[in-house]
């Protein structure tokens, strides 16, 4: 092992000061000072006189790492050439020249994302990650490949654009990446940057849909019961889940979805559907008004579906209001294109494939006799009789559990950067 970097701390246990040094990767020799805004090239002696607290070794590579390495670099230097040799023969546009080639290669411009979808067969050329080659310059061991953490489920790259698709990877010499293989193993074989149209369509179906979920939670969602009368209780883990969704940015690859899944209310429940004991408001579930319920019913599914009377899981059932569903969910009218969308079926089902929606469900009429189906079995299964439990909490404290609970669902529209336990 050597040395290559220290951090030093300059003052008291009350407060002080950081400064690091590090040693420069390509000249040994040579120490930098990293002092905030401020770098310094110091002599190794002033480095040795450090008072460090933390000291950054990295293992010496031996002969055949050292070789792989090399081998690696040279390798991709010759393909890099031969990639700009391809794109300097293509009949250049009257600005275009030797320079504004070599840009191409270097800044990933749109002729070489171009070149990157489909390479011409006798270059010869795949492709491996950054992050690998990373792991191959800094470590003994490298591990396997890792193209595969790449790839969608079709095995091309799931992101949104050529763009994207082109920044993680690097360009080698098939021959070089085939004894890559045998030696780390891994794989597989990435011979052209290519994305997927399916999941460009689930992106975008995604994408639109979570926008539309958090524009309609922010216009329905109350501190009471709203339109309706009784509280629709639902998993807190589950609506953790939601809101890390919901707040979540723009989803630009596949791999960067989190939606949160079915309503998964069977937590709250023991194996006969009766209601666990001791659940408690916060900590185990939250309470929403009837809009909002099946706004999740509409965009999630799940279940199943607890109606209550008061905020207390304990307390007395109500019947589900189902005449509640949002005016905008309608699968008929002007809504049913909106509706069928923002639906889970076309969504995390059909993947956002309009057609494979089409064929599945037989058109409009038969997707709202299917949502219609879904919400009948909820009101069967779990539809909670007056007797079912004996009430538990008092008045004072039914009040405070509904702004309580109403708080956990407001934050997430009112301060995305709040954190509701």
């Amino acid at each position: 092992y050597r040395l290559i970097g220290l951090i030093q701390h300059i003052g008291s246990m009350g407060g002080g000061h950081y400064i690091s040094y590090c040693q420069h990767k390509k000249n040994p020799q040579e120490w930098y000072e990293f002092d905030d805004l401020q770098v310094s090239l110091v002599s190794p002696e002033q480095v040795e006189r450090a008072e460090p607290y933390v000291l950054f070794y990295q293992r010496v590579p031996s002969k055949a790492n050292r070789l792989d390495r090399q081998t690696f670099k040279n390798d991709c230097r010759r393909t890099e050439e031969q990639i700009r040799q391809h794109l300097l023969s293509i009949p250049p546009s009257p600005c275009a020249a030797s320079q504004a080639g070599m840009e191409e290669v270097r800044y990933h411009a749109p002729a070489l994302r171009s070149f990157y979808r489909n390479p011409p067969a006798d270059l010869d050329i795949a492709f491996v990650s950054k992050r690998w080659y990373v792991r191959l310059t800094t470590m003994s061991h490298p591990g396997p490949i890792d193209n595969y953490e790449y790839l969608c489920p079709h095995r091309l790259l799931g992101c949104s654009s050529a763009e994207m698709a082109s920044e993680p990877f690097m360009s080698i010499s098939h021959a070089l990446f085939q004894s890559l293989v045998q030696k780390y193993g891994g794989g597989p074989v990435v011979r052209a940057l290519d994305i997927c149209p399916k999941c460009q369509m689930y992106l975008r179906a995604y994408n639109d849909r979570k926008q539309a979920e958090y524009d309609l939670v922010s216009k329905y969602d109350t501190k009471d019961t709203g339109d309706g009368e009784g509280w629709y209780l639902v998993d807190a883990v589950w609506v953790n889940k939601w809101k890390r969704y919901v707040r979540s940015e723009h989803v630009s690859d596949i791999h960067d979805m989190c939606a949160p899944g079915p309503v998964s209310n069977q937590r709250l429940c023991d194996k006969t559907g009766a209601i666990r004991s001791n659940l408690k408001l916060r900590i185990d579930y939250i309470g929403v008004n009837a809009r909002v319920w099946w706004l999740f019913m509409h965009v999630h599914g799940g279940g199943p579906a607890i109606c209550r009377k008061s905020l207390d899981v304990y307390s007395e059932g109500h019947p589900l209001e189902t005449e509640l569903k949002l005016e905008e969910l309608q699968f008929a009218g002007a809504t049913a294109d909106f509706a069928h969308r923002t639906s889970h079926v076309y969504v995390e089902e059909c993947k956002g494939d309009a057609e494979l929606f089409h064929q599945k469900h037989g058109g409009r009429g038969h997707g709202d006799i299917e949502m219609m189906s879904a919400v009948e079995d909820v009101v069967q299964q779990q539809s909670p009789g007056p007797n079912a439990v004996s009430p538990m909490a008092s008045a004072a404290a039914v009040e405070r559990s509904r702004a309580s609970s109403h708080d956990a669902m407001q934050e997430v529209v009112e301060d995305p950067e709040s954190e509701v336990t």
